[in-house]
């Protein structure tokens, strides 16, 4: 009977169920979407969904997912009933996969079964963080890695991997790899690097520390690289909310900013940030410092601009800030920032006499605005361009 069996296709019955998941997940997919993962999925890992890449899948190679499935799971013993179902089914992929998700036992068997792998194993392994299973493919395998590897292992902090990749592998490096590393605030790396490679970084460096707040990177590579930044540093450390960085990039760089800073603190409501800017920067902002200030309900940065700078904004400030429910802020406007009637308004006298009440009640008053007073506000409006009145 076994040697009749042997001869038959098929899969072993405890596999059905399985098989017909994959087929089900595959069938659901389309076009670029992630796989929806079963219940069991989300029970064990927290996750509803899952791209194919993750699986060292695409779309050409999805009639694997059965395997890759189990693989990502770290069942050895569903592995091993695949590969004696569909011997076939024991490609590169798989083994890239099982480096991947660190599962050594998995990764031990398909060694064992002379299973193929590329340099995408080690490289895989690197941007995952698993010293063991780089330590046992350099070891045991030939295929080596590339020049991601390292950047990966960089880029996700893993120093001693960086470490290791370094002293042992010949795949290299590029400037992604110190440009990940002070991006993601990895002081440690970015020193490591700058002092045993040779590939450097870019601009993007520091441009992105600072954007993402990391002071002391900054400041590293302000005083050991000469890569140098772009106004964007300061930029996005506005933008973030990133008083101390702004103040470093601003007393010791030279590069300045563009009024995206002033506007992204805005936006952000980072009022600190928007008056510093204002008091020791010259590049002002535009409209949509208090358009987006509005539109996002930043009641007190709206106030400071209108008190103190003279962009103003536009009506498509006010419009937002109505339609996403910030009544404070869009009677704060109409009361204080009107000028001339714009025909695509859709905002009535009816909406402005809404919003001075809801306004009113915000604020603990029990009486209500009547038409009389509204005029009388009407009259003495302030004229400092906000290109909108009733």
């Amino acid at each position: 009977m076994a040697l009749i069996t042997s001869f038959q296709c098929g899969i072993f019955a405890d596999l059905v169920p399985y098989n017909h998941e994959g087929r089900y997940m595959a069938r659901m997919r389309r076009g670029t979407a992630p796989l929806v993962l079963p219940g069991r999925f989300f029970k064990a890992y927290g996750k509803k969904s899952i791209d194919l890449s993750f699986l060292c899948l695409d779309c050409s190679s999805q009639v694997y997912l059965p395997l890759h499935l189990a693989i990502f799971e770290g069942d050895e013993h569903r592995v091993r009933q695949w590969l004696a179902c569909k011997p076939h089914w024991l490609t590169p992929r798989a083994f890239d996969a099982a480096a991947f998700h660190g599962h050594m036992h998995i990764v031990q068997l398909l060694h064992s079964l002379g299973g193929a792998a590329t340099t995408a194993a080690m490289d895989l392994a690197s941007l995952a963080g698993h010293m063991a299973m780089v330590e046992f493919l350099h070891r045991t395998r030939g295929e080596g890695c590339t020049y991601r590897a390292l950047d990966e292992a960089a880029s996700a902090g893993h120093l001693d991997l960086v470490k290791f990749l370094h002293e042992h592998t010949h795949g290299g490096a590029t400037v992604r790899a110190l440009d990940g590393a002070a991006a993601r605030g990895f002081l440690d790396v970015v020193i490591f690097l700058h002092h045993h490679r040779h590939e450097g970084c870019t601009t993007s460096a520091m441009d992105t520390a600072a954007t993402n707040g990391h002071l002391e990177v900054v400041q590293f590579l302000h005083s050991h690289r000469r890569e140098r930044c772009t106004r964007a540093a300061m930029d996005g450390a506005a933008t973030n909310g990133h008083l101390e960085v702004v103040q470093f990039l601003h007393v010791h760089r030279t590069e300045g900013c563009t009024t995206s800073a002033l506007d992204g603190a805005a936006r952000r409501g980072h009022l600190a940030i928007v008056q510093w800017l204002h008091f020791h920067r010259t590049e002002g902002c535009t409209t949509d410092a208090m358009d987006d200030a509005a539109t996002n309900g930043h009641l007190e940065v709206v106030q400071w601009l209108h008190t103190t700078r003279c962009e103003s904004g536009t009506d498509a400030g006010l419009k937002e800030a109505k339609d996403r429910g910030y009544g404070a802020v869009a009677a704060y406007l109409q009361t204080h920032c009107q000028s001339t009637v714009r025909s695509t308004s859709s905002f009535t006298m009816h909406d402005a006499v809404a919003l001075r009440r809801h306004w009113a009640y915000d604020n603990g008053s029990d009486s209500d605005t009547d038409d009389s007073d509204h005029d009388s506000d009407h009259s003495d409006q302030r004229q400092l361009g906000w290109p909108f009145h009733v």
